[in-house]
């Protein structure tokens, strides 16, 4: 029995609320939980109920004992709650910091793919620059193989030009060599038994009484028919009767041999005038040391029209009619002197009815190159015209001086 009351006093514990089990169970419960215990063995119960006096104390202690049994289960719960809301941030915070470490690492993959990619950019571009240097080095490497053909071939021709200029230039010396044998023999043979210098050849040669046929003088080739238009000059000068005076000055006597010569030292500055009996147009040669044929008038300063002369008047070379002396080169010749190296110096001056040059050769005459060597074929035109013109279309006057080193 005590068993079977026993579910049914702990179930109605239970089910009931606190104010109502201060004391004990009510009596209701246990005229029902025994009266229907009872009932089912035949027997009829019927409970009175004493009561039981508790003492307010006891009462405001177990109320206080309630209140703190409450009280601490609201801090459980409070604590609870703080434990669940601290768990929630804590799992908040993880999943930001979840978030954020998946970002970094996305960014950090990102930027690997960014640098990876740049860096395929930079070992491409790396890879095309090199290339091409390989491109531009395997080009030069062509070119110069070409280079060093082409170099080949031009020493193979320089080689054969060397040899064909030696041969050349041993002709020559061998065709000098028989001329010098030839000169010396004529010169022995005008002036007898008397030995002979180079210095007295050239000075012989150079005198208008050289007694050497123009024949044999014309098979001496290159300086040759310049002495011979020399002398020819010189033999006009004397049939013309000196129609034109030309003199120089600043010149001194100098010994060659045994014979004195008009000399001048270089350096010096050179002064003529003349003067024609007749009027026309003036032409200046000069036969230099080179064995070249220069005309100094006309030119770029003085045209053929300029170098008209009158008759019987005197005329300055340089001067204000016709070489006209400028130092700046812009309105004449910046100096008139004689220049290096030693050797024989003609001056030439010829008064024409007709111009013996024309403007073509003038117009090769320039302000840093004002006197105009004449061509072969130019030297040709000049003599022909001169034999046109015949001996009264024409005057000369011919001056010959040493160039020599000052002392």
């Amino acid at each position: 029995m005590v068993e079977l009351v026993r579910g049914d006093v702990e179930k109605e514990v239970k089910e009931c609320q606190y104010a109502e089990l201060t004391d004990s169970l009510p009596l209701r419960f246990w005229q029902s939980a025994l009266g229907n215990r009872l009932a089912e063995s035949g027997i009829q119960v019927t409970l009175c109920g004493t009561p039981q006096w508790t003492s307010p104390g006891d009462v405001a202690e177990d109320q206080r004992k309630h209140n703190d049994n409450v009280a601490r289960a609201r801090r459980e719960l409070n604590k609870v709650a703080l434990d669940e809301q601290r768990e929630a941030v804590q799992f908040r915070q993880t999943q930001q910091t979840l978030a954020h470490g998946e970002a970094e690492h996305s960014s950090e993959l990102v930027q690997k793919a960014i640098i990876k990619r740049i860096s395929g950019k930079q070992e491409v571009v790396t890879a095309e620059l090199e290339l091409a240097k390989q491109q531009r080095n395997l080009a030069q490497c062509k070119e110069d193989a070409e280079a060093q053909k082409q170099a080949g071939r031009y020493w193979e021709e320089s080689q054969s030009a060397h040899q064909k200029t030696s041969r050349q230039l041993e002709e020559l010396n061998r065709k000098m060599q028989k001329h010098e044998q030839e000169v010396m023999y004529l010169l022995r043979q005008s002036a007898g038994s008397q030995a002979v210098t180079h210095t007295q050849v050239e000075q012989l040669i150079s005198e208008h009484d050289f007694t050497v046929e123009d024949m044999d003088l014309l098979g001496f080739e290159d300086r040759i028919p310049l002495q011979h238009f020399r002398a020819q000059l010189r033999q006009a000068m004397v049939v013309g009767h000196r129609a034109l005076e030309l003199n120089m000055t600043e010149l001194f006597s100098k010994n060659i041999g045994h014979r004195p010569v008009k000399a001048i030292n270089w350096g010096s500055s050179l002064r003529f005038t003349f003067q024609s009996t007749r009027p026309g147009y003036t032409t200046i040669l000069n036969i230099g040391t080179s064995g070249d044929l220069l005309l100094h008038v006309p030119n770029t300063f003085t045209s053929i029209r300029d170098a008209r002369v009158k008759a019987n008047s005197r005329y300055d070379i340089p001067g204000s009619h016709l070489l006209t002396l400028d130092s700046a080169g812009i309105n004449g010749i910046r100096g008139y002197v004689q220049q290096e190296p030693r050797g024989w110096e003609t001056l030439a001056v010829l008064v024409s009815l007709e111009p013996l040059v024309d403007e073509a050769l003038v117009s090769r005459s320039t302000s840093d190159e004002p006197f105009v060597k004449l061509s072969s074929k130019e030297f040709e035109f000049l003599c022909t015209t001169l034999r046109k013109l015949g001996p009264d279309g024409w005057a000369v006057g011919v001056q010959s001086w040493l160039s020599t080193e000052p002392r």
